[in-house]
């Protein structure tokens, strides 16, 4: 039940107008509870994020109350899976029926779904402030009390704060978490076309792991196509700007995509370059300060996790909370959710990145990718039918066709 407030009193105050946040606050709104929306921008831009939602995750929007506002606001879905080995597809998978989620693959224009979502936030009785950063946090009277700066400066109090400022999360650190990182792997370049000729139903992942990168295209539908470029941190360079599109346009048909993919295509946003080291905190939660999405955990955005894993931290927390009168329990409740899927997540991406993305695994692909191509979604089935099942000694054998020298990542 939510309580009773004074003005500057909230159930929780949620930092970060992403996706993640501004799921949470809309969820939590239309569940009765008071949530102020705390967002540091004034406008959402095209910062080359996220825009693919797997099926698993999909189904996380929807149990969150969010998939209508979603496709509402022009989610694009995306019914197939086309894998290709250089040039030569693999696989053409039925996203709706091949991985038991009943549901399509969704994706959208990140800043058009971010306002959005914060649209819904607010007919659901959000209090949005942008243009406005939390600045100092304590915890008095078993409550957080918190400073704010920009344009809506004041003092407030909340029973929980929740992180949800991305990777770079100032929440975070004010909440004294510690964060650990793997060393660097994959590099991944995002860039946005218009008129693109490819099919607007189908995701394209293109594969040369002798060379170590991959290319991904992911329709928005209308020929608008969010295309990514990978490739192993270790190649010496990092592309950005108008500078490098040709590099970019260079370095995807390498990959084994045919030309025929840029025919007419012209560039329609910002190239930008991002690490694919992950970088996480254990137990995302800690006197009253909660974090998720990527400022609970950064996935490897090689493999295309982020808007489905915060989802899926989102929906969890806002479980706790409602199930919960005891919120400093429920914080705990979620973070050991939290932490149980991650991991998951976090072992299949570093094994699928050693499998996909390194030169000097040629032996391992000589077991693994038979069965890869014969069951994609279900060799894979962490990204595509979600981070549920056992993760063991069976698991690591299977993904690997019996090779036992590699152990799970820590």
């Amino acid at each position: 039940m939510a309580t009773v407030h004074k003005d500057n009193d909230y159930d929780l105050v949620i930092a970060g107008a992403g996706i993640a946040g501004a799921s949470l606050a809309v969820s939590m709104a239309r569940a009765g509870y008071r949530a102020l929306l705390v967002e540091a921008t004034t406008e959402f831009k095209d910062r080359v994020r996220g825009e693919f939602i797997f099926p698993w995750g999909v189904v996380e929007a929807g149990r969150l109350g969010v998939y209508g506002d979603i496709v509402g606001a022009g989610g694009h879905r995306v019914l197939w899976m086309d894998m290709y080995g250089g040039p030569k597809r693999m696989f053409h998978g039925d996203l709706v029926k091949d991985t038991g989620a009943g549901v399509s693959a969704v994706t959208f224009f990140h800043p058009t779904m971010q306002d959005a979502l914060v649209r819904a936030a607010v007919d659901a009785g959000v209090t949005v402030a942008r243009g406005t950063r939390v600045k100092g946090v304590e915890r008095v009277d078993g409550q957080i009390a918190l400073r704010t700066e920009g344009a809506m400066a004041g003092e407030f109090r909340c029973r929980m704060l929740v992180g949800a400022d991305g990777r770079g999360s100032q929440t975070r650190a004010l909440g004294g978490f510690h964060v650990s990182r793997d060393p660097d792997s994959n590099m991944v370049a995002g860039l946005l076309f218009d008129n693109m000729g490819v099919a607007d139903d189908a995701a394209h992942h293109w594969a040369n792991p002798n060379a170590g990168i991959a290319a991904i295209l992911f329709p928005q539908g209308g020929g608008r196509v969010r295309a990514y470029y990978c490739h192993r941190w270790d190649a010496g360079f990092r592309l950005s700007g108008a500078k490098d599109e040709e590099n970019f346009m260079e370095g995807f048909l390498r990959t084994g995509a045919p030309e025929e993919v840029f025919s007419g295509a012209r560039a329609a946003g910002p190239l930008a370059t991002f690490e694919g080291a992950h970088a996480w905190v254990d137990h995302p939660y800690k006197e009253g300060v909660a974090l998720i999405g990527d400022a609970a955990a950064t996935g490897d955005p090689t493999w295309g996790q982020g808007l489905s894993t915060s989802l899926r931290d989102s929906r969890i927390l806002r479980d706790a909370l409602v199930s919960n009168e005891d919120w400093e329990s429920a914080g705990h409740v979620y973070a050991s959710g939290h932490d149980a899927f991650y991991e998951i997540n976090h072992t299949y991406e570093v094994w699928t990145s050693r499998l996909l993305m390194d030169p000097n695994s040629r032996e391992l692909r000589s077991r693994a990718v038979p069965k890869l191509k014969q069951d994609p979604f279900g060799h894979m089935h962490a990204f595509y039918i979600g981070p549920d099942r056992p993760l063991d000694e069976n698991a690591r054998s299977e993904f690997f066709a019996e090779a036992k020298d590699v152990g799970v990542a820590g």
